[in-house]
């Protein structure tokens, strides 16, 4: 899988004296070996009233082209690129600065497989039918992903909005990843929800990487939508993921307080999900992958932090060409419980009921984690 490190070097005077930056508390470490050099997310006091002003006066003229984004409805901070440890010294005593985390790079959930298997066993019965009664008509799903080819005909016209983090081109995805997503989700053959609105916010770029930065920016971006139309129906997919990080983490808690629904895929490393964001996220619907067979896909992260498991190995969908394609991983798992999710939405259930009226113990191998099974047959 490429990753593209989204590093933008740019020439700057820097002071002439380095800080030697040692441990400080509220620095926080990235863990794994995927740092992004000289670039980090800054937490801020919550009752600052704007993170741009307050960003504008530490940066000064000397670092204003540093700024990458600024966050006030996920929680209030700023993220920096490329910024010498002098200032990071100056901005960690600062009282109003709570956290200082590394930025690291983030990937796409999923590996392409070429067999196929479709909707059957998500609406409870596995008879080669997917029976539907909801479509998600007037609820909201924003993908988070590497963009959606909105021109695809299986999406009927129904992405509605587009805006990117990651400096290219609304309404196209180079990489693919984000389309086979979104049509899990709601397209008219391989969808869940075939009637749902979807929206494109672009935060993994057409190598399939991103940072948590932009990632942030994304959920922040949906958050202040919800915060301003408090009666939308507005769920979140992000079908990726990368070390355990702290400003992540409470951007997603944040938004499932604003009452957005936030679903996870639990990710790819057949290990703990807790050691992961945003599925180790409190407040995110966290999903893990099995297959045709009931098993635990032998990709799919376990343990506590996994809410209920959805098919993820060998799934057909939309490709970025105006075709079809198969892809596996708990990127795909986690948009067939983003469809439900609508679905619940639109009959007007409460959301945690996508997990307690899943099928129990139907699975193998599922490493501690809740033996849980997506499935409709509720809502029939």
């Amino acid at each position: 899988m490429k990753i593209l490190r989204q590093v933008v070097l740019i020439s700057l005077v820097l002071p002439s004296i380095s800080a030697t930056l040692g441990p400080h508390p509220k620095l926080i470490r990235a863990e794994g070996d995927k740092t992004i050099t000289g670039q980090y997310i800054i937490e801020l006091d919550p009752t600052i009233p704007d993170s741009r002003s307050f960003a504008t006066k530490v940066l000064k003229r000397a670092f204003q082209n540093n700024l990458i984004e600024t966050y006030d409805y996920a929680f209030k901070g700023f993220s920096v690129k490329d910024i010498p440890d002098t200032l990071l010294n100056l901005m960690l005593n600062m009282k109003d600065v709570l956290s200082i985390s590394e930025d690291t790079v983030v990937e796409a959930n999923a590996i392409q497989r070429n067999p196929t298997w479709g909707l059957d066993i998500t609406d409870g019965q596995d008879d080669n039918r997917y029976n539907y009664t909801y479509t998600g008509r007037g609820v909201d799903v924003y993908i988070l992903d590497t963009g959606i080819y909105a021109n695809h005909p299986e999406l009927e016209g129904r992405v509605k909005s587009c805006v990117s983090y990651t400096g290219e081109a609304c309404g196209s995805d180079l990489y693919g990843h984000g389309t086979h997503v979104a049509g899990i989700v709601g397209s008219k053959t391989y969808g869940v929800a075939k009637k749902v609105s979807l929206h494109d916010v672009k935060v993994l770029d057409q190598y399939g990487g991103g940072t948590w930065s932009g990632v942030i920016a994304g959920v922040d971006y949906v958050a202040k939508i919800k915060k301003r139309n408090p009666r939308r129906k507005i769920i979140i997919n992000m079908s990726l993921g990368g070390f355990r990080n702290r400003p992540m983490n409470k951007a997603v808690r944040a938004a499932a307080r604003a009452k957005v629904v936030v679903v996870v895929s639990a990710g790819n490393y057949d290990d703990n999900a807790c050691n992961y964001s945003p599925s180790s996220a409190s407040g995110a619907l966290v999903v893990g992958s099995f297959d045709e067979f009931n098993y635990r896909s032998w990709f799919s992260n376990w343990g506590s932090c996994v809410d209920i498991f959805a098919p993820g190995s060998d799934v057909l969908s939309l490709d970025s060409n105006g075709g079809t394609v198969t892809y596996s991983g708990t990127s795909m798992a986690s948009p067939h419980v983003a469809g439900v999710a609508a679905l619940y939405l639109q009959a007007g259930r409460k959301i945690r009921s996508v997990v307690t009226d899943a099928m129990r113990k139907q699975l193998f191998d599922v490493k501690g984690s809740t033996n849980r099974r997506l499935s409709t047959y509720r809502l029939h």
